[in-house]
């Protein structure tokens, strides 16, 4: 006969499953300068989210033992529920794993994790209240595991952060001026390479290893808006300053961000920018223009802060700055 409890526990359980997963994809798309925004404006729900995902690997170890107690659950009422259905017999387990392991990916996962990923800032802060209390629920299990995690990272003779950081010093020594080196000579070799051309290969390449403090332009110098300005305040700096992109400050120095034109094609000219707002990566003023636009490539990010020692923001570099400057030996941000 069935049991109306095992129904209930099965949708529950796949409610509490999707929750977790999806909640787990939004913290990773969330936008933290909105949060940190809101959260200065007196939201309470974005300073919960802030808070959270500052912490990220407890939350991640939440949401990861929430979604194994939530599949657990799952599985035992779909097996309950299908041998009420088809009797006690020795398939039930087979039939209940074949009907539940869609249900679970569809709605379990793929569809939480999509609405999630697209409306992360709406659906993230919403859901932080409740992934707190699951937080504090979970704590037991989520500092074992953490825990443990700490205690094979001591164990192993090379963390999994050195061994990846020690490839790709490898890798880029070879791939930037191992290759430089060898075309250079080969193309000099053919006489492919006139001396005058070779002479401007050798200026270039020379600025690549110049520090990007050399390159940035000031920020003086640049598009600024406040957080609370319009479109149209945005584009008229813009249209101002010859520039595509648009930086963002409270206080004329620390830098929020900043907005991209083209994104706000199509946008009413006096809603808010907060929602456009896009994150911008710091880099050190003493590393190289290279490894900066190496590390502006592999953040799919066309522009950058560059900070000094003290975390004080002394200039922005765009990835059109940087090819000015190898090109022409001139710095700025377009």
């Amino acid at each position: 006969m069935l049991n109306p409890f095992d129904a209930v526990l099965f949708i529950g359980a796949l409610l509490c499953e999707a929750f977790f997963s999806g909640s787990e994809t939004g913290s990773y798309a969330v936008s933290r300068i909105r949060l940190r925004y809101l959260s200065d404006a007196g939201d309470g729900r974005a300073a919960k989210a802030l808070a959270l995902i500052s912490n990220h690997p407890s939350l991640v170890v939440t949401t990861l033992v929430g979604t194994n107690i939530a599949v657990y659950l799952s599985g035992r009422a779909a097996l309950s529920l299908t041998q009420a259905l088809r009797g006690d017999g020795a398939g039930a387990e087979l039939i209940a794993t074949v009907w539940l392991t869609p249900v679970i990916f569809l709605f379990g996962e793929m569809a939480p994790k999509w609405w999630f990923r697209r409306a992360a800032d709406a659906w993230f802060p919403a859901a932080a209240r409740l992934l707190v209390f699951f937080r504090t629920l979970f704590a037991p299990a989520v500092w074992l595991l953490l825990g443990v995690v700490a205690l094979l990272r001591r164990l192993l003779p090379l963390h999994a952060e050195e061994a990846v950081s020690a490839a790709k010093c490898l890798e880029r020594a070879f791939s930037r001026q191992g290759i430089h080196e060898y075309i250079r000579s080969v193309a000099a070799e053919k006489g492919v390479v006139k001396p005058a051309q070779q002479m401007v290969l050798d200026v270039v390449l020379k600025r690549f290893r110049r520090p990007v403090v050399e390159v940035a332009a000031g920020v003086v110098f640049q598009a600024v808006v406040q957080p609370s300005a319009t479109v149209r305040q945005t584009v008229g700096k813009a249209a101002q300053h010859d520039s595509s992109t648009v930086l963002v400050s409270a206080d004329g120095r620390n830098m929020l961000g900043a907005v991209y034109v083209y994104e706000l094609a199509g946008v009413a000219a006096d809603e808010n920018i907060t929602g456009y707002i896009r994150e911008l990566p710091e880099v050190p003023a003493k590393r190289s223009v290279e490894e900066v636009l190496e590390e502006m490539r592999r953040l799919h990010k066309s522009a950058a802060l560059v900070i000094d020692e003290d975390s004080t923001t002394i200039g922005v570099i765009s990835v059109s700055g940087i090819l000015e400057f190898l090109l022409r030996g001139r710095s700025g941000m377009a």
